[in-house]
């Protein structure tokens, strides 16, 4: 039987883990020493040692709620923006699944999309599936995939996630990284009240409706000013009705008068 030294542990360890690190999420060297500190072996398996590497850092930082939080999904990266949810490439974290929600921002660490992705993320959902009973224990992977999946619905989701250098595509068209999410969220199975992400969920899905709720009470307030700019009696009303059927009926002959001049032959 081969042993090796405390040294020579750590350098394996870091070799297994760094080899397909520019082709999939992330690589943190400073997980290398607290997976060795937390004891190699434990692990059993190659996957499993890649497994500990990538996610660790971030099921440590996961606290069961005192109450479990209603799982609610939020929209797409597109119908986010448009509700007034900016998105940010997190800098400094310790763990490429550590995505937060913060006055109004998303962060999210980058992630790496290249030919081996699919292939890694598939891997380490099924290593999951058999290690992990999702009412006991976060499988920080597959939220990970159901969280990306419901950021991404289409290649325009993904283009601004690019944009703000959230996604890195090697993949080629942003199309294929929409259809390889797509393919990764289909039959994965997660436990709602055990979701890693059901916080950032929760805390983006009130800030959308309040926000909304904020343009809903802006054009109230501009409806309301303009009936006391305006309308403030029945004559006011009629003019502004006769000024409309005025304008209507003045576009209606400029067209009439254009269609003629054209069906005059030259």
């Amino acid at each position: 039987m081969t042993t090796f030294s405390s040294e020579e542990e750590i350098n394996l360890i870091g070799l297994i883990t760094s080899c397909p690190t520019d082709l999939c999420p992330r690589y943190y060297p400073s997980r290398v020493t607290k997976v060795h500190a937390d004891g190699v072996e434990l692990i059993y398996h190659i996957l499993g040692l890649i497994y500990e590497t990538w996610s660790s850092s971030f099921s440590d930082l996961l606290t069961d709620p005192a109450k479990p939080l209603p799982l609610e999904f939020i929209k797409c990266t597109t119908e986010l923006q448009r509700a007034g949810i900016k998105f940010e490439k997190s800098v400094g974290c310790d763990s490429w699944l550590d995505s937060k929600f913060k006055n109004g921002v998303i962060k999210i660490p980058p992630l790496v999309v290249g030919l081996v992705t699919k292939s890694v993320f598939k891997n380490l959902i099924a290593y999951e599936e058999y290690k992990f009973d999702p009412r006991s224990n976060w499988k920080c992977v597959t939220d990970y995939v159901v969280f990306m999946d419901s950021l991404i619905k289409s290649s325009n989701d993904v283009k601004k996630l690019r944009h703000h250098q959230i996604i890195e595509n090697w993949l080629g068209g942003d199309e294929r990284v929409c259809a390889m999410f797509e393919n990764l969220g289909k039959n994965v199975f997660f436990h709602s009240t055990k979701f890693c992400y059901s916080r950032v969920f929760k805390d983006v899905n009130i800030c959308t409706k309040q926000q909304w709720n904020v343009w809903i009470a802006q054009w109230n307030i501009w409806i309301a000013n303009l009936r006391r700019t305006y309308f403030k009696t029945p004559w006011s009303v009629i003019s502004f009705m006769a000024a409309v059927a005025l304008l209507l009926l003045t576009c209606i002959q400029t067209i009439f008068a254009i269609l003629r001049c054209k069906s005059v032959p030259l």
